[in-house]
């Protein structure tokens, strides 16, 4: 009788905590940005949007996420319908109502960033070109992810691409010694060591893309004190820098 009553005790208490969580309304962008965020089955999914769950749940947030259109998500959390948002880069117009970490403006790299969307390129090794910063000069056939958004952003500026998952796509570039695949660098460190192809396929240093994307508070929308905010952002800080939690994120989706 008393371990019946110990686990009802229990199973109440667990509920309680639970229901008692205090909400977060954060809206994301429903455009397909894979695998950073998208709308999965009319929800918000996405690598940015599994790491702040995760964070906001462990220091006992419960996120709700609704995916809007881009420009709507950044008005509606402007204007406090939202506390927050996920993701966004830093634009001086944005500042004006959002709230940012204290080193957005200044660091290349943010130390409370969601993560630093980079995506890197990748030649054989016996090749000798060197990227310099224009996508015009990469070399062909360009491979990049299937389903990403770095394939737009190269296809818009004129670019053929050759659209399959990383792992084939290297295992193309190392069979024909030629063209080049671009991914984000989790994805690309990780599959080069498991294929062994760490001799034979290079890593250039100038990423194709790199930029600090975060999770936005509403100025009006005064829910979190500056403290708070704080707090969520350091923890956010702690999952990325995880690397074996980054690296089951980064295989979930590739």
């Amino acid at each position: 009788m008393l371990k019946k009553f110990a686990l009802l005790i229990f199973i109440l208490g667990f509920s309680t905590g639970f229901a008692s969580a205090e909400s977060i309304i954060i809206c994301t962008d429903r455009a397909n940005w894979y695998p950073f965020t998208f709308r999965d089955k009319g929800h918000s999914a996405g690598i940015h949007v599994d790491i702040v769950t995760k964070a906001l749940v462990t220091i006992g947030y419960q996120p709700v996420f609704t995916p809007l259109a881009w420009k709507k998500c950044l008005e509606k959390t402007g204007t406090g319908s939202y506390n927050a948002l996920v993701s966004g880069s830093y634009k001086a117009k944005r500042a004006k109502s959002l709230i940012y970490p204290p080193d957005a403006t200044t660091a290349l790299k943010s130390k409370w960033r969601i993560m630093q969307v980079e995506y890197v390129l990748i030649t054989p090794a016996a090749n000798s070109y060197k990227y310099n910063g224009d996508v015009k000069t990469l070399p062909i056939p360009v491979r990049a992810p299937l389903g990403y958004s770095i394939v737009d952003d190269l296809r818009a500026k004129g670019l053929k691409v050759i659209t399959n998952n990383t792992k084939r796509n290297l295992k193309s570039i190392d069979r024909m010694q030629k063209g080049c695949v671009i991914t984000p660098p989790e994805n690309a460190a990780r599959l080069i060591k498991a294929l062994g192809l760490g001799d034979r396929l290079k890593i250039h240093p100038k990423p194709v893309k790199s930029k600090s994307y975060f999770m936005l508070f509403s100025k009006k929308a005064t829910k979190f004190d500056p403290p708070e905010i704080q707090k969520i952002w350091d923890e956010i800080a702690k999952l990325r820098d995880d690397e074996q939690f980054m690296q089951q994120l980064f295989e979930k989706y590739d």
